[in-house]
């Protein structure tokens, strides 16, 4: 999914303020026991968990959400995506 900035002006600035909310205490909402990492060489943001994998790719003009799961949690998706979507959506 595709995430267009409203909130700040370039990538850099999108990337920092997402790091401070996609986090682990944010991803624990969903039960998840997850490892989140941060490259900053490549303003990207990265979640591993068992059954769960997702990157947030910071672009130019837009960010872009990967998430995969597992089949337990594919009932989950699509409001995992709306409640990231909606995160990101209204703080980058």
């Amino acid at each position: 999914m595709r995430i267009r900035y409203k909130n700040t002006k370039d990538k850099n600035e999108a990337y920092k303020k997402a790091k401070k909310i996609i986090n682990k205490k944010y991803l624990a909402k969903w039960n998840l026991a997850v490892e989140v990492n941060c490259d900053d060489d490549l303003d990207k943001i990265s979640a591993d968990g068992k059954g769960f994998e997702m990157e947030i790719k910071f672009h130019d003009t837009h960010c872009k959400v990967e998430l995969k799961l597992s089949f337990l949690l594919r009932a989950f998706q699509s409001k995992i995506e709306t409640i990231i979507k909606e995160e990101l959506e209204k703080n980058v």
